[in-house]
């Protein structure tokens, strides 16, 4: 997609584009079973590597505007689930914006992110970032009202811990966010329209796990939530330099044929189906009990955009 540009990026802008944790090649493996997408990778990079990877300042700059407007665009399925002045932490901070447009939605947020310059720069932005882990953090347990994990579960070797110790940090019935890419979209995207998974950085796949709706509730159930809603959804925004007209032309294009398409397979189907899925759980006193997942799962962006 760089041909779309009007020149050719340095090598900080095109980072995000052709520089990914796990952008090499790997064998992509699917169960047949429950839907969940592995890269067998011979080697898993560590924590250690995500803190350190380099962030150009003036691409960060270029970014987070865009990343602000894309979460504002989330208000609709987000906002009103949780009170006034709700304490919330997000997982994987990255360069703040979600925690603006917390604030701008009268929560009081902090966020957690394991990197070096992506938390300098959130912090020198006046957001409010502590360099740890979900698991390592010295945050008090039972002390917010929601977790979310826009852009991290799926490069994680092993949620449960951070499950464990998310469901430690919230309040009774407390509210977890859980943000994946979709591995039923992309199993069906490769053999229809693989645009869709350019525009959706899922075509060469640089993440550890592709995950289904039915997936992740299994993983969360057995960590002490319960399922609550879920939406069909887009990638954040792509992280060019700049966005010429072209760019934006051909992106809304594979988006509303994405959109269409996702909507109308999971009213068929009644399962989620966009190229990334977002799903609410509740903290639970007790294991739930396996349950028919609400029929209320489409994402009101995309319903509007089709319409």
């Amino acid at each position: 997609m760089l041909h779309h540009l009007r020149r050719k990026p340095s090598a900080g802008e095109a980072k995000d584009l052709t520089d990914f944790m796990h952008g090499f090649a790997a064998p992509l493996h699917a169960c047949d079973g429950c839907g969940l997408l592995v890269r067998a990778e011979r080697r898993i990079r560590s924590t250690d590597s995500y803190s350190e990877d380099p962030n150009d300042p003036d691409v960060m700059r270029q970014l987070l505007p865009r990343y602000v407007s894309a979460f504002r665009n989330k208000a609709p399925g987000f906002r009103d689930l949780l009170r006034p002045h709700a304490d919330v932490l997000e997982i994987g901070s990255h360069l703040g914006a979600f925690l603006q447009v917390a604030e701008e939605w009268n929560w009081t947020a902090i966020g957690l992110d394991v990197g070096a310059d992506t938390s300098d720069f959130a912090r020198a932005h006046g957001f409010k970032v502590r360099r740890e882990m979900a698991e390592d953090t010295r945050l008090p347990g039972r002390s917010f009202d929601a977790v979310f994990m826009w852009n991290c579960f799926e490069q994680m070797t092993e949620p449960a811990p951070a499950l464990a110790a998310v469901r430690k940090l919230l309040r009774p019935d407390g509210l977890l966010v859980i943000r994946v890419p979709n591995g039923r979209f992309y199993m069906a995207a490769r053999r229809r329209n693989r645009s869709q998974l350019a525009w959706n950085n899922l075509l060469g796949f640089p993440y550890l796990h592709g995950y289904t709706e039915e997936h992740v509730s299994s993983i969360a159930r057995k960590s002490g939530f319960e399922f609550a809603n879920g939406f069909d959804s887009e990638l954040v925004t792509m992280p060019f330099p700049e966005v010429t007209r072209e760019i934006r032309t051909a992106e809304c294009s594979s988006s509303d044929r994405a959109a269409r398409w996702s909507i109308e397979t999971t009213m068929r189907s009644g399962a989620l189906t966009g190229p990334w899925i977002e799903m609410a759980y509740r903290r639970v006193e007790r294991e739930p009990l396996p349950g028919r997942r609400r029929a209320d799962a489409l994402d009101r962006r995309f319903l509007a955009r089709a319409a």
